[in-house]
């Protein structure tokens, strides 16, 4: 039967309005619709781009104007740990410890598991005879990474060394008897997980191999200005590992690296005591 004009043209019309509606529901389920970015969005780019703005400046050696940028990040991206670690390392090489150390449990306190605060919190430790301190931080970071990890290795060596030096202070840290206080929550780190956080486990269960004072997919661009900077911290290293010094010497020599990364003789010095630490 041979349907009228109209007819036809109905079924047109319902044709091209179930396609319409298919269009509309696979833009709904995948995000695909043309949405403008959130205002959460917008304000953690912004964190992002004063973050890699600081990074930038820390490779041209003016850290004042760095640490600006990283504290500027974390106002934008309060979740952005990178840049709370970066602020302590700066606040660190100023020697105002206290301030640094409140920024490396902040970042421990938003990503438990982000490796970086526990080496670098451990170092200042170490450089105050805090050994409580220096232990939870060694025994904490020797869990987070895999057994080739250099700073894993490093971790696991230097919580035996401790705790064979003062062995009631590791009875009592194994005892719980200290705690990490997080800033934000005074609850011991060992405590936290990304659940209390709001973060996703995946993107902190598996650090990947890392070098102490840097982070991933930033790399800065060297300068005559931070590799002068770098130097200073290089021949301080040396001074201490002639000494037989290794953790101070750690300590200078990774300061030294994160101004200059990419120095080869200073990565190769670190590399150096990192083998001196192990032996």
């Amino acid at each position: 039967m041979t349907r009228g004009p109209a007819l036809t043209a109905k079924f047109r019309w319902i044709g091209a309005a179930a396609a319409v509606a298919l269009i509309m529901q696979t833009l709904a389920v995948t995000g695909a619709w043309c949405a403008e970015p959130s205002f959460a969005d917008q304000k953690k780019e912004e964190g992002r781009q004063y973050y890699l703005q600081g990074k930038s400046l820390v490779a041209s050696g003016q850290i004042d104007e760095a640490l600006a940028y990283f504290q500027k990040a974390v106002f934008f991206d309060p979740s952005l740990v990178a840049a709370y670690n970066e602020a302590a390392i700066i606040l660190t090489i100023k020697g105002q410890t206290e301030r640094a150390k409140e920024m490396y449990l902040r970042s421990i306190a938003i990503a438990p598991s982000y490796p970086h605060a526990y080496s670098n919190l451990a170092l200042v430790y170490e450089e105050e005879g805090d050994f409580p301190g220096a232990l939870q931080c060694w025994r904490i970071r020797a869990n987070l990474g895999s057994s080739d990890d250099p700073w894993t290795q490093v971790a696991r060596r230097r919580t035996q060394e401790l705790a064979d030096a003062h062995p009631g202070v590791y009875e009592k840290v194994l005892a719980g008897q200290y705690s990490l206080e997080t800033p934000q929550t005074s609850r011991p780190a060992q405590a936290l997980s990304p659940a209390d956080t709001g973060l996703s486990a995946a993107r902190f269960a598996r650090p990947e191999r890392v070098t102490l004072f840097s982070d991933e997919g930033v790399v800065p661009e060297s300068s005559s200005q931070g590799g002068a900077y770098a130097l200073d911290y290089l021949a301080r290293a040396k001074d201490h590992y002639a000494n037989g010094e290794y953790v101070q010497a750690l300590r200078e020599a990774t300061i030294a690296e994160y101004m200059d990364p990419s120095n080869q003789e200073i990565s190769s010095f670190v590399q150096q005591i990192r083998e001196a630490i192990l032996q």
